[in-house]
């Protein structure tokens, strides 16, 4: 754990020199690291709401990479399936996008009866919906 902290403190270092955004989280989710990520949650280590370059949450991250063993852990830290990143894309948009019917299954599971009906009828910023992929 000591040696998460310090590569942490020295990649957020890097990035506030380079103007560019680092996270942990991110990175952890990008790799499948399970164990880490619930380590900084669990910890206090890394915030849920952090986000990439691209605007990417951790959850948008995972649905991008179909990791569902992640999705479980984001939404028990309180994830929200609602965050778009910077292209207007949700997490179950990004599912939608990779054509992976069993994932986006697994994401909207966790969407409750108010959401679900304004999760389906998003659309990213070029107009593609869930309905429409």
């Amino acid at each position: 754990l000591n040696y998460l902290l310090k590569a942490h403190d020295a990649f957020s270092q890097f990035s506030k020199i380079h103007l560019q955004s680092w996270s942990l989280l991110i990175k952890c989710v990008e790799f499948g690291y399970v164990e880490t990520v619930k380590t900084l949650l669990t910890e206090d280590i890394c915030l849920i709401t952090e986000r990439d370059e691209s605007g990417n949450t951790a959850l948008i991250n995972a649905a991008f990479r179909s990791r569902t063993n992640m999705i479980d852990i984001l939404i028990q830290y309180s994830s929200s399936l609602m965050e778009r990143n910077y292209f207007g894309l949700t997490p179950a948009l990004w599912a939608a996008h990779r054509g992976d019917p069993a994932f986006l299954r697994h994401l909207l599971a966790y969407s409750s009866e108010e959401s679900l009906p304004v999760l389906l009828a998003a659309t990213d910023d070029l107009g593609d919906g869930l309905l429409a992929l």
